[in-house]
């Protein structure tokens, strides 16, 4: 019986400190989201000026050669915005913004990625700032990530 109870005890405290761990990444992602947020909106220029890959590239996929002509579109917009697949607080990646991840092919296999170019796009010609951009997308993509 002891021997039950002490497998049991420890597989509880396994999953104690795995849901702990879990939890504390979770939240370290969303400080670091708001802190990027907040630097990209105050920076005074472009932080990401290497220029975007062309779209013509990606011809044959509609919605990754959508997002790569909106990054060409609005550099500026894209710039000032975090991209919530979290790239700026990977070290494999190290982005600066949303608009990094289209100097590269990143931006073709991420639905973030792509979700959020062609959103700020479409905020943009209605004449949203992007201050009430980087609102909405926390809004709505933090709570997916702090669960």
């Amino acid at each position: 019986m002891t021997g039950k109870i002490g497998r049991l005890a420890g597989a509880l405290l396994l999953f104690a400190v795995a849901f702990s761990v879990g939890n504390a990444v979770a939240q370290s992602k969303g400080w670091g989201a708001r802190l990027v947020q907040e630097q990209l909106l105050s920076a005074p220029g472009r932080t990401e000026t290497r220029p975007t890959l062309d779209p013509a590239l990606f011809s044959s996929h509609a919605m990754v050669e959508a997002a790569y002509a909106a990054a060409r579109a609005i550099p500026e917009t894209l710039d000032r915005i975090y991209c919530y697949c979290h790239c700026a607080l990977n070290p494999r990646f190290k982005h600066k913004s949303l608009l990094t991840c289209y100097v590269d092919d990143h931006g073709a296999g991420c639905g973030i990625c792509m979700r959020q170019a062609l959103a700020a796009q479409e905020m943009k010609k209605q004449g949203i700032a992007p201050e009430e951009m980087a609102r909405r997308f926390a809004e709505q993509y933090a709570p997916l990530q702090d669960r």
